[in-house]
């Protein structure tokens, strides 16, 4: 029986709006370790990534991580996203949050924290593999491919540019968190897997093309079934890996069920459609760990996102009707 770390990473700094830095405390408000428990899973709570704030001198001063001493050599483009220094030592945080995890027998449960936190958490991930001597997949359920570089992208947010990052499709700091070594990316192209696609930058098109890239759009999704789609990802993202790893990002819900994320966009997941997703990839027994990002309490109504989630999170860890 595999023991779950679960942990968060509250940082809201790369994507567009404030709140998701709330996410961990609002699940945590609602139970989330005993509800996780009721479904069977063994679940130990490892805390949130440490992220200093600044005193307080306006919104963003309250949501900045205090600067380590060390910053990397970032490429000229990587200068160009919003707060990426603040973003960087996020991500670093984050993946030194997981690393401990896993280096102690966990495997770990995240909540984020916007997309950007996936540079530092899949990072960990792949280099916990590598050392012995294996990959890992990456199953990216979005309704982003968040496949934009800090120059190709029109907003500088470093969310959407995570595995543009973990893929090495750009180089730079980002990039170097999750590189097994120079000029490996920390996810081979060939074991990443999207689901649920439906709003895509045209840059992040070409890239998807360029690089022969699998997604299942939710135009698949509707002509085929959420079964299929999910049995190809695995297929993709298991092939001569150890397994693989899950980000499922909110917003890849209908915004009729999730209201409470920061990148609303219409024709998403169904409610049903979204837990089948969890319950195929638990069941495949090929899960090394999983996140939910991009819950953002401020922005939910009624706290129904904040069930969904939680909701969600059972079933990543294997609830099911006949269990």
């Amino acid at each position: 029986m595999r023991h779950y770390g679960f942990l968060g990473i509250p940082s809201d700094i790369g994507g567009r709006h404030p709140g998701a830095a709330l996410a961990p405390s609002a699940l945590r408000a609602r139970g989330v370790i005993e509800e996780l428990g009721k479904v069977g899973a063994q679940v130990t709570d490892l805390g949130d990534s440490q992220i200093s704030r600044e005193p307080s001198s306006g919104e963003d001063s309250l949501r900045l991580p205090s600067l380590a001493p060390f910053q990397p050599p970032f490429s000229p483009g990587e200068l160009r996203g919003n707060h990426y220094r603040e973003v960087y030592q996020v991500c670093l945080g984050a993946k030194e949050k997981v690393s401990d995890a896993l280096s102690r027998g966990f495997t770990p449960i995240i909540v984020g924290g916007d997309h950007s936190v996936s540079m530092g958490t899949v990072g960990a991930v792949s280099a916990y593999y590598h050392e012995r001597g294996e990959k890992i997949g990456l199953i990216w359920i979005d309704a982003h491919p968040d496949l934009n570089t800090p120059e190709s992208s029109t907003s500088g947010n470093l969310h959407g540019c995570s595995v543009a990052a973990l893929t090495g499709i750009f180089n730079g700091a980002f990039s170097d968190l999750s590189a097994l070594s120079p000029n490996v990316p920390g996810i081979a192209k060939e074991n990443v897997a999207f689901i649920g696609l439906r709003d895509i930058d045209p840059p992040e098109r070409e890239a998807i093309k360029s690089n022969n890239l699998r997604a299942w759009t939710m135009h698949e999704v509707d002509r085929y079934g959420m079964a299929q789609a999910i049995e190809g990802a695995i297929a993709v993202a298991s092939a001569n890996t150890a397994g693989f790893f899950v980000s499922f990002d909110l917003d890849v819900c209908d915004p009729s069920i999730a209201p409470g994320t920061g990148t609303v966009y219409p024709g998403g997941l169904t409610f049903r459609e979204a837990h089948l997703v969890m319950e195929l990839l638990y069941s495949s027994g090929k899960m090394l760990g999983g996140e939910l990002v991009e819950l953002a309490p401020s922005l939910d109504v009624g706290e129904v996102s904040t069930k969904l989630a939680l909701s969600l999170l059972q079933a990543m860890v294997g609830e099911h009707p006949l269990r």
